[in-house]
């Protein structure tokens, strides 16, 4: 029996290869995903992703047996700041647009020095913005080119859990010790899913980020019951104060752009601006003419900015701006509309 012959690799520097760029890296690791290590049936959902606020996310991998997308970024030579703040933007945006998975950043490179691992560290802290650091190295065989990756920042153990069922789409996990002391955040996480209801920003993350608020301030005449509770984010929180009321907060919020029309959904329907919206289509229509009145809203166009949709609500039962802003949510709903971002704003569409 001939003894197998052993190849020396030799590594070979990525960045400085005259053939490689990060336009190839980025195409061998969406065709070879397993190369990295997450474990799971990956598959790559995107390459070069462009993103609302600018830019390009590398890579958007999927793990479709979890419900789990990774945003990865490469880059080629030394691990920057500014690589660590581009990819946890990207992960943010696509946590807010696609709020049904479980999202992680996966930050690659070339050289990992260790001098940003604390900073890594506190982040991936209770799993508040989860993280993955790989360094991937290139090494010559016999003439090829091989890849080897190495996770040098892993996500931290999961705490001792209570699964709790939360929100419409998904259930989450709380740290046992926390749910047994805040036992009203816990209801009202039952109740409202893991949702700012101010912004409707995604926290399934990590829902002790939200804060119990008052949704009638008591300042303004507002009590301590729980039917006057709601979860808010940090921001939302301060910005609300004791002087506005939940839904003054949201409108507030849509007029600053910081409640956006894809959001919209997360408020949950019962909440005090949801309620009064769709109660107020109600009141003027039974739920068999929502489907005529957006065929006369829509006609021959496929589509619409929804901008359109308010002035057209606004025509259709003479509202007043204080009752549009109110009743745009509950419009979407029980029309039966998708909405989605394009390049001069948000449009709607028919759903199929």
């Amino acid at each position: 029996m001939a003894v197998p012959k052993l190849v020396m690799p030799e590594y070979v520097s990525l960045k400085d290869h005259p053939d490689i760029n990060e336009d190839w890296l980025q195409e061998r690791l969406a065709e070879n995903p397993e190369l990295l290590g997450l474990g799971g049936d990956l598959v790559a959902r995107d390459r070069g992703r462009s993103q609302p606020g600018g830019g390009q996310l590398d890579l958007l991998l999927e793990d479709v047996d979890a419900d789990i997308r990774y945003e990865v970024e490469i880059q080629l030579g030394a691990l920057d700041e500014s690589h660590i703040i581009r990819t946890i933007e990207h992960w943010d945006v696509e946590r807010r647009r696609y709020p049904e998975y479980e999202h992680i950043v996966v930050i690659v490179s070339e050289k990992d020095t260790g001098r940003f691992h604390n900073v890594i560290s506190l982040l991936n802290s209770d799993r508040m913005i989860p993280l993955i650091a790989i360094q991937i190295q290139g090494l010559t065989v016999e003439g090829g080119i091989t890849l080897v990756a190495t996770r040098v920042v892993d996500l931290p153990p999961p705490a001792e859990e209570d699964e709790l069922k939360v929100g419409r789409r998904t259930s989450i996990n709380l740290d046992k010790r926390y749910s047994q002391r805040n036992k009203l955040h816990g209801r009202l996480l039952q109740d409202y899913g893991a949702f700012c209801q101010g912004c409707g920003a995604d926290y399934n993350f990590d829902p002790r980020v939200l804060v119990a608020d008052h949704i009638r301030p008591k300042s303004d005449g507002g009590n301590d019951d729980y039917d006057n509770r709601t979860l808010l984010c940090p921001p939302c929180n301060g910005k609300k104060g004791d002087r506005l009321t939940l839904t003054g907060l949201q409108k507030q919020n849509r007029q600053e752009r910081h409640l956006l029309p894809e959001n919209e959904h997360n408020l949950r329907i019962g909440s005090p601006a949801m309620r009064s919206g769709i109660q107020y289509l109600k009141e003027r229509d039974e739920r068999e003419q929502y489907l005529k009145i957006r065929e006369r809203f829509f006609g021959e166009r496929e589509e619409a900015h929804v901008d359109d949709l308010v002035e057209f609500i606004r025509e259709e039962w003479h509202t007043t701006d204080e009752e549009i802003d109110s009743a745009i949510s509950g419009c979407i709903e029980v029309m039966h509309l998708d909405i989605f971002p394009m390049c001069d704003g948000y449009h709607v569409r028919r759903k199929e």
